[in-house]
């Protein structure tokens, strides 16, 4: 045992969940907010695309993302790579950028007409086709 009421500890769940969906627990990278507003001026839409929940939805809104959708796994029904294949129909996609191997850049390769881009913070990539170590290289892609 825990030595925490089950009852109080469901009232601590349900405040921490609830705080974690705000955007007081969530930073953007700073470059994220620049790139975003210089693609939009440069003609280019982003659609966010997550194996989140719709909480995402609102978070986006509130750390001032400027984008044309965002589209939740949750909502959705199905999760990346599957959900790359329904953004594509949605919003005609061009270039997928994402952090995972395989769930984006392979699930992005696996779509006809779509660039796929990995997002590599880490730089054990660096280096490599189609790999970015922040969000600035999407500059040089448009």
């Amino acid at each position: 045992s825990s030595g925490i009421n089950a009852e109080y500890g469901g009232f601590v769940f349900e405040d921490l969940f609830r705080q974690f969906r705000t955007s007081s627990c969530w930073e953007a990278y700073p470059e994220s907010g620049p790139v975003l507003r210089e693609l939009r001026r440069r003609g280019v839409g982003v659609v966010v695309t997550s194996d989140f929940d719709e909480g995402l939805i609102s978070l986006v809104k509130e750390l001032d993302m400027p984008v044309e959708g965002v589209v939740v796994s949750y909502v959705e029904g199905v999760t990346k790579p599957e959900l790359l294949a329904l953004v594509q129909d949605r919003y005609d996609i061009e270039m997928h950028v994402g952090d995972s191997e395989r769930r984006d850049y392979q699930g992005a390769c696996a779509l006809q007409g779509v660039t796929p881009v990995l997002l590599d913070r880490t730089g054990k990539q660096e280096g490599k086709d189609g790999v970015i170590s922040d969000l600035n290289g999407l500059l040089k892609l448009f």
